[in-house]
């Protein structure tokens, strides 16, 4: 078994995750066919929270790591989202409380190949596809009108620190695109990654991170998957 890419303790890059062929017909499920293809829901931002409430709920996490983010660069932008598996929180209509369910798609198996490949390929001890306190989905976005190539999304956990147990998160490209992904790592580092079609990014779920919209071509699209990783 090979191990993963010395890049860095809490992250790493994959190119090519998964074969040549498997890459196309991810690609064609969610861009070509459009009559038996993927469905999507438009979701008006990228995380369930503004800018202005997630600012001041960072504040101290970002100060005790020295992290600095340009909350002028951050611009949240409407999303397509397909969600493979996890918990959604809704709203019972009557009383106004949250209620959650389990969400599993009819294409949710069509990715579960990622999972195998990043096994075959690494030494970590991925417990499960799809279990409880894990959640898949597939981020399509579009060109934003006037979307500053330097701007981003708002920096988000998919784990809270607080809730961390030693989950990570799986961002496959599907095509190639602009529009980074950005890690956000204590004592001011930002690194970036470039969508291309085939490649991965591994990195622990409680990193800070955003993504960005294309700006230069058609559509960005990603899966996120959040995964049970043993000892």
């Amino acid at each position: 078994m090979n191990a993963l890419p010395a890049m860095h303790k809490d992250y790493y890059y994959i190119e090519n995750l998964i074969p040549e062929g498997y890459q196309n017909l991810i690609y064609q499920e969610v861009f070509d066919n459009w009559q038996h293809g993927i469905p999507f829901i438009w979701n008006g931002n990228t995380v369930n929270r503004t800018k202005e409430k997630t600012q001041n709920m960072m504040q101290e996490y970002l100060k005790q790591r020295n992290i600095n983010i340009d909350w002028d660069m951050v611009v949240d932008h409407p999303q397509f989202v397909h969600m493979l598996f996890g918990e959604k929180e809704l709203i019972e209509p009557l009383t106004g409380k949250p209620i959650f369910t389990r969400e599993s798609s009819p294409f949710k198996y069509l990715f579960k190949g990622l999972i195998d490949c990043l096994y075959a390929k690494t030494d970590l001890n991925i417990k499960n596809f799809g279990a409880p306190f894990t959640r898949g989905k597939i981020n399509l976005v579009t060109p934003q009108p006037n979307y500053s190539e330097k701007w981003y999304a708002i920096p988000h956990f998919d784990i809270l620190p607080t809730q961390y147990k030693g989950e990570w998160s799986l961002i496959y490209y599907i095509n190639d695109s602009d529009g980074d992904t950005r890690l956000f790592l204590e004592n001011d580092e930002v690194v970036s990654f470039t969508p291309k079609k085939g490649s991965a990014l591994l990195f622990k779920s409680n990193i800070l991170h955003a993504g960005s919209p294309p700006t230069q071509t058609n559509a960005r699209s990603v899966v996120n998957i959040i995964l049970k990783i043993g000892e």
